[in-house]
């Protein structure tokens, strides 16, 4: 199931910053965009890291769910040195919300403080397909036969839960991804400029 993007941010390292970087990295081929690809990756993951933990205290899913389903990281590569963190309004199956089995259905949570609900008639199933999930026939009452078609059930996504995710996500990315991202960068250079200085110093032995 797809979901609107409600908000993207392109992680970049200052122009400024590669200028320098060219002079220093001179003698290291490829070395400024490896570089920078580490750096945009290092600051990515860890912004999307604190997104989906604050998330993940208020909810009661997984991160890995809330990364699946709502906050998106696209990493860079050494074509295109620069990440790309996305938060995207995809509802999240209900099987994810602490779903269990009852005998009037199944019962779920939404928020981790917050009280179970129940989904009466559903039911939680492998389909022939290998889909696990909470399940409910097609139909209403007499009319939900065994052969009826199989409908998946969903619960809300992130955004739907924490009203200012958006918000939550701006101020942790505009702390991530300013003078973190600089230092980042700075340090994957004295990385590579120690790599090429060990290996000087190993072929002269």
């Amino acid at each position: 199931m797809s979901g609107r993007t409600l908000g993207v941010v392109d992680i970049m390292v200052d122009p400024r910053q590669i200028a320098n970087a060219r002079s220093l990295l001179a003698a290291v081929p490829r070395g400024v965009r490896i570089a920078q690809m580490r750096a945009v990756n290092k600051v990515g993951a860890g912004a999307r890291k604190r997104i989906v933990t604050k998330l993940w205290r208020e909810m009661a899913v997984s991160q890995r769910s809330i990364r699946k389903h709502n906050v998106w990281l696209e990493r860079g590569t050494y074509s295109d040195p620069w990440a790309v963190l996305s938060i995207v309004g995809r509802r999240i199956p209900l099987k994810e919300f602490q779903a269990r089995k009852t005998r009037k259905g199944v019962t779920y949570r939404i928020r981790r403080t917050g009280k179970r609900k129940l989904v009466k008639h559903a039911f939680l199933q492998t389909t022939k397909k290998g889909k696990y999930g909470v399940f409910v026939r097609a139909g209403r009452g007499k009319d939900r036969q065994p052969k009826r078609p199989l409908i998946p059930l969903f619960g809300p996504s992130a955004p739907e839960v924490v009203a200012d995710v958006k918000a939550l996500s701006e101020r942790i990315l505009s702390r991530e991804i300013g003078a973190k991202l600089q230092a980042e960068f700075s340090r994957q250079i004295n990385v590579l400029l120690g790599q090429m200085a060990g290996t000087v110093a190993g072929s002269a032995k």
